[in-house]
């Protein structure tokens, strides 16, 4: 057995789903798997009598500062999507980054991570989905 920790913003992912588009939208969550934040190796337990406690240690000690560490919108931004870092269109999160900085009131800045040009290597469904919430966010200026 291994531990999977997930988490994402319930109210970015109602936003993203009213978004118009031919892909859906949605949040992809944000996920660490419990060996990494032990010791950057993947870890399983097995069955015998020390695993449950030695799970519940691991989820004590490591994975609900994993959760704890992020706490606002901001963090969501910079921790979970990669804010103020380059190569927009190479990041799977792209659109919710987009999203979470309208949120933040940032409109400006969430419109110019469409301004790179898209490379040929950009996967056509992030392009897809990106040009939606680009529209979107263009419509939230009036």
């Amino acid at each position: 057995m291994t531990v999977n920790l997930f988490a994402k913003n319930l109210e970015t992912e109602r936003i993203m789903r009213s978004i118009a588009c031919d892909e859906e939208l949605g949040v992809r969550q944000s996920g660490q798997r419990i060996g990494a934040l032990i010791d950057g190796r993947d870890r399983w337990w097995k069955n015998n009598p020390n695993g449950p406690a030695e799970v519940a240690k691991a989820v004590q000690v490591y994975g609900i500062p994993w959760f704890e560490r992020v706490q606002s919108l901001e963090d969501e931004a910079s921790k979970w999507y990669g804010r103020g870092t380059t190569g927009s269109w190479s990041k799977p999160n792209l659109t919710v980054l987009a999203v979470t900085l309208f949120r933040l009131g940032a409109l400006e800045e969430a419109l110019a991570l469409f301004d790179e040009s898209v490379p040929k290597t950009a996967n056509p469904m992030l392009v897809t989905e990106g040009r939606c919430v680009q529209r979107w966010l263009h419509g939230q200026r009036s």
